[in-house]
C-alpha cells in the first residue's frame, strides 16, 4: 500500500468515523467558509471554529472536458456546487458516460484517491508513490 496525504490539510475531516469535508463556522459574523481559512473571509475575524459541512451538494454548473489536463483522463466532468450556506467550490464528478450533469442535480460528497505523485524521499534514497486523497462528487442514489 502506498503512502497518504490529503490533497489539502484542514478541509477534510472524521466525524464518527466517515470522513466529511471541513469549514470553519466564524463566531463573530456566523458565516461558513471553505476551505479552511486563518481569517474570516467576510469580517477578518480569528474568531473560526472547525464545523462539519453536509454531504449532498447542488449543481452550480457543470462541464465535460474532453482534453487531457493531468492528473485526470478524458473525458471527465468538473462541476461547480453549492455546499450550504452559499458555500461553493470546484470538484469532479465522477458519473457514467451517458449520465448527465445539470444545474440544480442533487450529489453526494465521495472521498478516494483522486491521483497519484511520486516523490523522491531524501531518507531512503529512493522515488516513492503517495496517493493524493480528496473529495469528488457523485449523483445521488
Amino acid at each position: 500500500m502506498n503512502n497518504q496525504r490529503y490533497i489539502q490539510e484542514g478541509i477534510i475531516g472524521d466525524k464518527d468515523g466517515t470522513l466529511r469535508l471541513m469549514g470553519r463556522l466564524c463566531r463573530d459574523c456566523e458565516k461558513k467558509s471553505f476551505p479552511s481559512p486563518v481569517f474570516c473571509p467576510y469580517c477578518g475575524s480569528d474568531k473560526l471554529e472547525n464545523v462539519f459541512l453536509k454531504n449532498e451538494v447542488t449543481v452550480l454548473v457543470a462541464s465535460t472536458t474532453r482534453v487531457a489536463v493531468p492528473p485526470f483522463d478524458p473525458p471527465f466532468t468538473l462541476a461547480i456546487v453549492d455546499i450550504e450556506d452559499d458555500i461553493r467550490t470546484i470538484g469532479r464528478v465522477e458519473k457514467d458516460a451517458d449520465t448527465e450533469i445539470r444545474k440544480g442535480d442533487r450529489l453526494t460528497v465521495k472521498f478516494g484517491k483522486l491521483f497519484e505523485e511520486t516523490v523522491f524521499n531524501k531518507k531512503i534514497k529512493s522515488s516513492e508513490t503517495i496517493d493524493v486523497i480528496g473529495y469528488y462528487f457523485v449523483p445521488k442514489s
